[in-house]
Formats: structure tokens, C-alpha cells, sequence
């Protein structure tokens, strides 16, 4: 990351046609006060590891943005973490704000270690990899006649531990935790069924502890019939649930 970074100034600082003394003087009078042309050099060499407030300066200083100081493309691999491992293009996303829009076809490298964990249960089951991917089928067929946007995010959200509330409504109606999750993130603009649900009860704090778990009893009702108009929808004609 640091290494990139460090790519980026040096860049930045030639389309402004600065050498490193005089990109110094332009961080000092945007509040980098210690900063002197040494330490340009050892930022591009690698060798000095920037704050965040400090790129926010120095980005600022350079007539430029957070995410134009990360060069590079898809086949660079950048390392943020243990086990996690991104693309410059997906940070750049991240900064300026335009990952969340990404399609999945078209969304920038990344990998977590959720992504392991995922590959090792998948390794373990080709089988019922398959046959929960094919059970959401009519859910991507149901979001494209909606000019639904599906994203990566959705078909991770499947692979999630579930909450107490998803189980209890996959229960209620009848389905697989999986079909649940997914018809949820696709009926509700990529929202789950736990975050929906805190999105329509509100602030309910004031409230007396009876009336409280009455709104939310009532959002919770309202919200299994609509997923289940949605999925008798999505099913037509395969079946009760969409089984057979």
C-alpha cells in the first residue's frame, strides 16, 4: 500500500512539474511544517509511511485526489491485512466512492479471508455449492425483470452465519437461510433482512418496552409478506417454494 502511495506522489508531483524541494515548500504551507525535501524523498522511496491526515495535505498541496495517488491495475495485488488482498483499482473505488456501484462481472479484484473459508467449504462440497446457486436462480431471473442490480456482495451475503431473526424468518417461510438471505439483499436494495428491519422500525427507544417489540412484530410481519409475494413470484411453476 505504502509502496503505491509513494508511486503516486512521485507522479503526482511530475504532472505538477515540481522537483521534491519545491514540493516541500507546497506541503509546508499547507501544514505539513516538518516536511522537507529529505522527506519527499524518503515518502518515494517507501521509506516514510504517511498518516491519513498527512495525504489528505499532501493530496490537497498536489491539486489532486486520494484516489488518483493510487496507481496501478488489476494485476497488481496489494496486500491491506491479514489474508487480505485488493487490486489499486479497488482501492481507488473505495475512495472516490464508486465500489458499491460495481456490477459483479465487473467489480475490481478482491480477496478476505472469508473468501478462504468459503473455498474450503466449497472444496468440501462441489454438490451443495451448486445446488444453493441453483436454488437462487429464479431470484437473479426475478431481479433482472425488475432491473434489479445484483452484486458480489449479494452472493456472499449467503455464505454469512445468520442471525437469530434471518433463521426465524426463513422458518416462517418455509425456505433455506441461503434463499432467504439473497431474496432479502435483492428485494431490498442490498440490504438484509436484520438491516431492513432496523431501517423501518426506527427509533424505538422511547417507547415502552410492550410497544416496542409490537412495532417490531408488526415490520416483521409486513416484511415476510412481502418477501413471500416476491418469492411466489420468482418460483411460478416450480413448485411449492419453488422446489421440484
Amino acid at each position: 500500500m505504502h509502496e503505491l502511495i509513494a508511486k503516486g506522489v512521485a507522479e503526482a508531483r511530475r504532472r505538477q512539474g515540481w522537483t521534491q524541494e519545491q514540493t516541500a515548500n507546497a506541503f509546508r504551507i499547507h501544514g505539513l511544517r516538518a516536511w522537507r525535501t529529505s522527506t519527499v524523498g524518503s515518502l518515494e522511496a517507501g521509506l516514510r509511511r504517511p498518516r491519513f491526515d498527512e495525504l489528505l495535505l499532501m493530496a490537497r498541496a498536489l491539486g489532486t485526489t486520494l484516489d488518483e495517488l493510487i496507481p496501478g491495475g488489476n494485476d497488481e495485488v496489494v496486500e491491506l491485512g491479514d489474508g487480505a488482498e485488493v487490486s489499486p483499482r479497488w482501492i481507488r473505488e473505495m475512495l472516490a466512492g464508486d465500489f458499491y456501484n460495481q456490477l459483479i462481472e465487473d467489480a475490481p479484484y478482491e480477496r478476505f479471508p472469508f473468501d478462504d473459508a468459503i473455498a474450503e467449504a466449497t472444496s468440501r462440497s462441489e454438490a451443495e455449492y451448486r445446488r444453493v446457486t441453483a436454488d437462487v436462480k429464479p431470484i437473479e431471473g426475478w431481479a433482472d425483470q425488475h432491473d434489479i442490480k445484483l452484486m458480489a456482495s449479494e452472493i456472499r451475503a449467503m455464505w454469512e452465519s445468520a442471525s437469530d431473526t434471518e433463521r426465524h424468518a426463513a422458518r416462517r417461510l418455509g425456505v433455506e437461510i441461503t434463499r432467504l438471505k439473497f431474496s432479502a439483499r435483492a428485494l431490498w436494495e442490498h440490504r438484509g433482512f436484520d438491516e431492513e428491519r432496523d431501517r423501518r422500525v426506527g427509533d424505538v427507544d422511547q417507547l415502552e418496552p410492550r410497544s416496542r417489540q409490537a412495532r417490531r412484530g408488526l415490520v416483521t410481519r409486513e416484511m415476510l409478506a412481502e418477501l413471500r409475494a416476491m418469492l411466489d413470484e420468482a418460483y411460478a411453476g416450480q413448485g411449492e417454494d419453488g422446489d421440484g
